[in-house]
């Protein structure tokens, strides 16, 4: 225990110089949590710097993003690529040691955290993930599969509703892989935990199928006795209470709000230091702490047999697969002409898993003729989330992040606000997880505007690395999927309830859908330059016909993704960006943020800027002028005061 103790007392004192040479940050975590840190670091997790792609090592998460320096230290002490020149650079431009973690397995950052309770829901998604790989990918290793997934959690992180939705999930898939620790400090920025929470964790847990345990967090002694016999004995997933003390070893700050993240003033930095043995030398690590480390590579390495990296499904593989497909109908609602392509696909690819938030039935996402996955063997690949929208998402990236799995899920678009902040999680990591959203539209019709999407393609179209695809017709979707199943990052592909007619438009993959934009009526000159995505697209095409009786000349642009179309090289959007028209006009059932770089200033936006109302489809279409006659009507007027 006295080099773990020597460990534990590294990261207090290396922590105050960061924070002290930064100017800012959170000491509060890594000291209050540093035996923590020195124990599975040092003693309990098995990992090696030089083979991250190490299928089954063990894999600690922090929730509480904000302790980063809690993953920075130990893992430059064990011989990773984060050296104290970048801990010096900590908040001021360090990639490695930056804020927050941020996803770099190389470096033992496993995911990126931040958002209270996030990474407790990706915590899920990996452990779960490692049950597919061990019984589904690699069974004849399935005895090498010992990992453990730890995530460490702050109080805020477990008042977040998505570790009660995550952790419900971990207990119902019994994942005896997971070990949450909650750094019991009692204190979160804001104020005292006993003025904003009373829970019985202990009482809740067991609830939810964990075993439970309360440790002193400071007692190494404790903390072996309690996670050590865990390697071998774990039945449940696990929950262990750390009671500490938060910025343990802080002078005059320990176990108060200012040791969470005020700025260390010149006395409290050398008064700290003083209270820590071998540590008052600024930015001293004893060369025994990296000795030690060293010897526990050595160790370990023996163990280290399964490996992969990550391969990506190539073009020509997608395509090989879908050579003899035919859609049962070409005019169905575009949840359903997608669920026809991802069941097929599923049958080709089984890194395919399926699940959504209580509708898999409806938002087309549930593979038919395959079983929903169970424990304790984690068979069948649909995955029944429940009503978890949120916890869905994270585990989604967890999913995705053991590099043998691609996640699709799905839910109502109206409601993929529940799940945006652990897409944004995904976009940031470059994760591919697939949502397929349906009810993309006002034209739902009589649910009403509480399930009608108004802004919701605008914030995800906002979201970088992410690709939303809104297809118009069963060619559409059919290229959509190829191109999802492609990108490294989120997709969101954003399917109509209704039934879209076919429109066959999309002849040729490589100069429509993958292009984002691309023209599907021409005329050399056009008077008149209509752009629509999704359902819209049928739609411009009738406004199209309507104006040719008029003698205009008029051209339609599909646009199923912005994000692709912005991509492409200069001459080809300005082939697309025809301002030089009389009149640009934009068509679809949702907010109009990101169409004026199509029509310009000038130009019509045929949009929404208010919510829907319960009515039918037909209705709506005539109340918020997504009818041909009030479209033709408008741009008639709108040329008439040119």
């Amino acid at each position: 225990m006295e080099n773990l103790q020597k460990i534990a007392n590294t990261i207090r004192s290396i922590t105050i110089d960061i924070i002290a040479n930064a100017g800012s940050g959170h000491p509060g975590m890594p000291m209050g949590c540093a035996e923590l840190l020195a124990y599975l670091y040092g003693e309990f997790m098995q990992y090696h710097p030089s083979e991250p792609d190490w299928i089954n090592r063990d894999r600690l998460i922090l929730s509480a993003g904000h302790g980063a320096l809690g993953q920075f230290i130990p893992l430059h002490m064990a011989g990773y690529d984060i050296r104290i020149e970048d801990l010096k650079k900590h908040r001021q431009g360090s990639q490695k040691a930056s804020s927050h973690p941020l996803y770099n397995p190389t470096l033992g950052i496993e995911t990126t955290t931040g958002a209270d309770g996030y990474g407790i829901g990706n915590a899920v998604g990996i452990a779960l993930g490692q049950k597919i790989l061990a019984y589904q990918f690699y069974q004849e290793y399935q005895h090498l599969f010992d990992e453990k997934i730890i995530v460490i959690g702050g109080d805020g992180c477990f008042m977040e509703g998505i570790s009660y939705e995550a952790a419900q999930l971990a207990g119902h898939f019994k994942l005896n892989n997971l070990i949450i620790i909650y750094d019991a400090n009692k204190v979160s920025l804001d104020g005292y935990i006993e003025e904003t929470c009373s829970t019985d964790y202990v009482g809740l847990y067991q609830a939810m199928g964990f075993d439970v345990y309360t440790i002193n967090g400071h007692d190494l002694l404790q903390i072996a006795n309690v996670i050590g016999p865990l390697r071998t004995q774990q039945q449940k997933p696990v929950f262990i209470i750390a009671e500490t003390q938060i910025g343990r070893g802080l002078f005059n700050r320990q176990g108060t709000l200012a040791a969470h993240s005020e700025a260390l003033d010149l006395a409290t930095v050398e008064n700290s230091k003083l209270t820590l043995k071998d540590n008052e030398q600024s930015w001293y690590i004893n060369p025994e702490i990296y000795d030690f480390f060293q010897h526990k590579h050595q160790i370990i390495k023996d163990k280290i047999t399964l490996k992969a990296k990550k391969a990506p499904l190539q073009e020509e593989e997608i395509f090989s697969a879908l050579d003899h497909f035919n859609y049962s109908d070409l005019d169905q609602p575009g949840r359903f002409l997608s669920q026809e392509m991802l069941n097929h696909l599923a049958h080709h690819f089984p890194q395919i898993y399926s699940g959504s938030a209580d509708s898999a039935r409806s938002d087309g996402t549930w593979l038919k003729n395959i079983d929903f996955l169970v424990a304790p063997h984690y068979q069948g690949r649909n995955i029944k989330f429940g009503v978890r929208e949120f916890a869905m998402a994270a585990i989604a990236n967890g999913l995705a992040q053991t590099n043998k799995i691609i996640p699709v899920i799905g839910g109502f678009m109206a409601f993929s606000d529940y799940l945006k902040p652990a897409l944004r999680f995904a976009g940031l990591m470059k994760q591919q997880v697939i949502c397929s959203f349906s009810h993309d539209s006002i034209f739902l019709g009589e649910d009403g505007p509480t399930h009608q999407p108004v802004e919701q393609l605008a914030m995800f179209r906002a979201t970088p690395n992410t690709l939303v695809i809104r297809p118009a017709d069963s060619s559409e979707i059919k290229f959509a999927w190829i191109i999802a199943l492609q990108h490294q990052g989120p997709t969101i592909l954003a399917l109509a309830r209704q039934t879209l007619p076919h429109l066959d438009i999309a002849k040729d993959f490589q100069n429509s859908v993958k292009m984002g934009a691309y023209v599907v009526r021409d005329t050399k000159t056009p008077d008149i330059v209509l752009y629509a995505s999704g359902s819209e697209v049928a739609l411009a095409l009738e406004v199209y016909h309507e104006l040719k009786e008029r003698t205009f000349n008029v051209r339609v642009i599909s646009v199923p993704c912005i994000e692709l179309f912005d991509q492409q090289t200069t001459t080809y959007k300005q082939s697309i960006l025809q301002h030089e028209a009389k009149i640009s006009v934009s068509i679809e059932a949702a907010h109009n943020m990101p169409w004026h770089k199509f029509i310009g200033t000038n130009g019509i936006a045929i949009s929404l800027d208010e919510f829907g109302l319960s009515d039918s489809s037909k209705n709506i279409a005539e109340t918020f002028g997504f009818t041909t006659k009030k479209i033709v009507n408008r741009i008639l007027s709108n040329l008439l005061k040119k």
